[in-house]
């Protein structure tokens, strides 16, 4: 993975990488394998004209000795850069544990991406009870005055409550017709403005609008208790490298 990130700094920085056909025996990786499904993901995605999501890490989901979907997480490399500089020599089972990191990372102020390519055919409402179970949970907690709370803050949580159940009902709504076949795509994107964005299969799904729709979300892949483990450390191992830019190549003049 810090092959790709190194890569990655060339096709940003050398426009001549950029170019169909501007070196015959030089490739830039633009997938990434996960290992255990074979499936290959790609090293960026745009959720908007004006968002560039990278890829950090990928993963398998299992369910008992069944892979169900492979998935690769990613994130707004140059806000990520930014916003969790500080924890970039961090190491990853301190980060792991770490709650200042995970709020930054959760905060919304990050866009990230989740993308899913099944491995085996799903009910849709199978999916959907999934979700019910892994984002109802988490979003009551999110949403729960601390206690001694001003009324002000109570009032302002039973309005993101409201929003939320609004923004998920209309989320679950996407996964009550028909089966999810193997090989589809699916995926999940949190970005900046609050907004959640969902395609199934190619097919852009209504956006939603709840900051802490998307903040569940993504807290079933990074926060404490992850539906995959291994999934999660695997972005935390890779997430160092992910951090930091590499070092500029300075261009051979030719003389020894």
């Amino acid at each position: 993975m810090k092959a790709l990130y190194f890569l990655v700094w060339l096709a940003l920085a050398v426009p001549g990488w950029c170019q169909e056909g501007a070196t015959d025996d030089v490739v830039l990786i633009s997938t990434v394998e996960e290992p255990s499904s074979g499936e290959a993901f790609p090293a960026f995605l745009r959720p908007e004209k004006k968002a560039r999501h990278t890829l950090v890490s990928t993963g398998i989901r299992k369910k008992f000795i069944f892979k169900v979907y492979a998935f690769a997480l990613y994130l707004d490399q140059a806000q990520a850069q930014l916003d969790l500089a500080k924890w970039r020599k961090t190491k990853p089972e301190k980060l792991a544990k770490h709650k200042k990191f995970l709020a930054t990372l959760l905060s919304g102020k990050i866009g990230m991406t989740v993308r899913w390519v099944m491995q085996r055919d799903v009910d849709a409402e199978d999916i959907a009870e999934a979700f019910e179970d892994s984002l109802e949970p988490r979003l009551k907690r999110l949403l729960k005055p601390v206690k001694g709370a001003e009324q002000k803050e109570i009032d302002r949580l039973a309005d993101l409550k409201k929003e939320a159940q609004a923004a998920f009902k209309t989320f679950r709504g996407f996964f009550t017709k028909d089966e999810i076949k193997e090989g589809a795509e699916l995926i999940f994107t949190w970005l900046p403005s609050g907004v959640f964005r969902t395609s199934l299969g190619g097919m852009q799904q209504k956006d939603v609008q709840s900051s802490v729709l998307g903040q569940a979300f993504f807290d079933v892949y990074l926060g404490t208790d992850p539906i995959t483990r291994l999934g999660r450390e695997a972005f935390l191992d890779e997430l160092a490298g992910f951090l930091t830019p590499p070092k500029p190549v300075k261009e051979y003049d030719g003389r020894q």
